[in-house]
C-alpha cells in the first residue's frame, strides 16, 4: 500500500492486484500500523484508491515492459485498465 501511495511503479500496482486475486486479505489495523510507521498516518483507502484510479498508462507500461514478454507488451493498456477496475471493486471501502 505504501509503495503504491509513495511511487509510481507499475509493478507496485501489479503486485497489489496479484496478492488481492490470490485471496490476500487487506488488514485495516496492519495497513495503518504500517503507514503509521512511515508517518503516513492520515492514509486512508479513498487515497490508495485515487492513487490507483489515476494511475498513469505510461508510467505502467514503462515499468512494466522489461518483464513482459514481446508478443504481450501490446496488451499493457488493457491490463492496467483491468488491474483499476479490479482493485477498486476489491478495495471498495
Amino acid at each position: 500500500m505504501r509503495a503504491i501511495y509513495a511511487r509510481k511503479k507499475g509493478r507496485d500496482l501489479y503486485d497489489l492486484w496479484y496478492l488481492v486475486s490470490i485471496g490476500a486479505k487487506l488488514e485495516d489495523h496492519l495497513v495503518k500500523t504500517k503507514m503509521n510507521y512511515y508517518r503516513l498516518d492520515n492514509l486512508k483507502k479513498e487515497d490508495i484508491l485515487r492513487k490507483i484510479k489515476n494511475f498513469n498508462h505510461k508510467d505502467f507500461i514503462l515499468d512494466l515492459r522489461p518483464f513482459v514478454p514481446l508478443s504481450e507488451r501490446d496488451k499493457l493498456p488493457q491490463l492496467l485498465d483491468y488491474l483499476k477496475d479490479h482493485l477498486a471493486r476489491k478495495l471498495k471501502p
